[in-house]
């Protein structure tokens, strides 16, 4: 196979990862005969440089294509077409819903995270779910780091390194967290991830069996039930109200079955904002501990809290015990930064890096040594404090203006980048967001973020995205939906 006659159009502004987009182009080329059976595919470095993509997308996409039967995978021999690869006409849609309940519930999620990547909609009023703002980053800080990495150390952040990830970037999480989250530990207890969700997707694979049962909360994060339900898992919704997770909920579950994984926010959960009560943070332990669950910690919003500190994680009593600990930079930095961390035992930090290793070798180790830089030399910790004073003003402002509005109760948040809203009129949700979308402001209704898609009375408004100007522009259009 040339290289020049396999003609793979690629689109990196696209909301579909490269590595599908290059596995859907494959397979529409062994479905032409375009690819012939038994053809021999480039290799990974060939195509990548032809391609001018990373290696790691095309080793990612050729694994994709072997789960499906399309090429076969020899070693010593390379990737080739199957010799009899699956008729597209016959091939069947796979069966991501399980039974017809959890269908309903699947097909509401994708549907909204769906439009949530509507280029569409770009040019709106964004409030949704509330993401930081890119333009606080120090782009030029990054960019300086990348190119003295670039410059000075070439095989460094180059070349293959430890499937842990950089192990620079890892010694600074480690002072890191222990300064600023109470939770110390070794760089061996610690991964980087592509972010939260991607540390969710390996912890799946590792401690889950189809049918396992995961506890969630409710509301809660749309991404993340997406994982578990590509885990084939049963997930089981656990309330919140002002003090967190309703343990009532959690032990009577317990009582009937034997969950494998709960997954919680209890620094600032998300939507609601919701702190978890001392009180509760030690019972929440103590039942962990007696039905032998582990718990997955996210930390998403902790960095962004306003006036009172937030109590320290979960993983900071039991030093990455049973508690297992997902941060991201996605909500530090920029929601573009894929880039994140795990910390847990080394033994299963061990175990996760050789299962991550099954699908992509390694992260990114330029973006990973850069961040490293920015956190070693204080950057990092300047811009979250002047980002912090930025993200306040804006909260008093989304606040000030909710204030005198009869038709909501919107009390400011403690941490986080949005206010969990309620309209004192349940029948005014689904008016207030298509009159609101029709003027170019977007926000979620708790349906949004409800696992099984039931309306409710909350809506989320996020305020992080938007500068002073494009909020006072929005919330003049959110008074006159009153």
């Amino acid at each position: 196979m040339r290289l020049h006659d396999l003609s793979l159009p690629l689109d990196p502004a696209s909301p579909e990862p490269m590595y599908r987009q290059l596995a859907q182009g494959i397979t529409e080329a062994i479905a032409r005969k375009v690819l012939k059976p038994g053809a021999l595919l480039p290799g990974t470095r060939a195509l990548a440089e032809h391609l001018h993509i990373a290696r790691n997308t095309v080793i990612l996409a050729y694994s994709e294509l072997a789960a499906e039967g399309w090429v076969e995978q020899r070693v010593g021999s390379g990737t080739m077409v199957c010799l009899r690869p699956p008729d597209p006409a016959r091939t069947p849609t796979p069966d991501l819903e399980g039974d017809p309940e959890d269908a309903t519930a699947f097909d509401f999620i994708t549907s909204q995270l769906g439009q949530a990547t509507d280029p569409a909609q770009d040019a709106a009023l964004d409030m949704r779910d509330g993401w930081p703002d890119p333009r606080l980053f120090p782009v030029e800080d990054l960019a300086q780091a990348y190119r003295r990495l670039l410059s000075r150390r070439q095989s460094e952040v180059l070349g293959l390194g430890d499937s842990l990830g950089h192990l620079r970037l890892r010694q600074e999480l480690a002072a890191w967290l222990g300064e600023r989250r109470g939770i110390f530990v070794g760089v061996e207890q610690i991964l980087i991830t592509r972010g939260s969700r991607h540390a969710l997707s390996l912890l799946t694979r590792a401690l889950l069996r189809p049918g396992d049962a995961v506890v969630v909360e409710n509301p809660g994060h749309p991404d993340l039930w997406e994982v578990l339900r590509m885990a084939r898992a049963r997930i089981l919704p656990l309330p919140v109200d002002a003090e967190g997770l309703q343990l009532e909920a959690l032990e009577a579950i317990l009582a009937k079955e034997r969950p494998r994984l709960l997954c919680c926010s209890p620094q600032s959960q998300f939507p609601t904002g919701a702190v978890l009560s001392e009180s509760r943070r030690q019972r929440l332990l103590e039942l962990a501990a007696e039905a032998r669950m582990a718990v997955a910690e996210v930390d998403r919003d902790a960095e962004w809290t306003f006036g009172e500190p937030l109590p320290l994680p979960l993983a900071s009593q039991g030093s990455a015990g049973s508690v297992l600990f997902l941060g991201s930079f996605l909500n530090l930095l920029a929601p573009g930064l894929r880039l994140g961390f795990l910390v847990a035992k080394a033994s299963i930090v061990e175990r996760l890096a050789r299962l991550g290793q099954s699908t992509e070798a390694q992260g990114d180790r330029a973006l990973e040594a850069a961040v490293a830089a920015l956190m070693a030399d204080g950057t990092l910790a300047r811009h979250v404090r002047r980002a912090r004073r930025v993200y306040q003003e804006r909260r008093n402002l989304v606040a000030a203006r909710l204030a005198p509005l009869e038709g909501i109760h919107a009390p400011a948040p403690r941490s986080g980048l949005g206010f969990w809203a309620e309209l004192r009129d349940p029948g005014d949700m689904a008016r207030l967001l298509a009159q609101a979308s029709a003027q170019g402001l977007l926000f979620h209704g708790e349906a949004h973020y409800d696992l099984h898609g039931s309306a409710g009375t909350h809506l989320r408004l996020g305020f992080g995205g938007l500068n002073t100007e494009e909020l006072g522009r929005a919330l003049d259009g959110f008074e006159r939906l009153f």
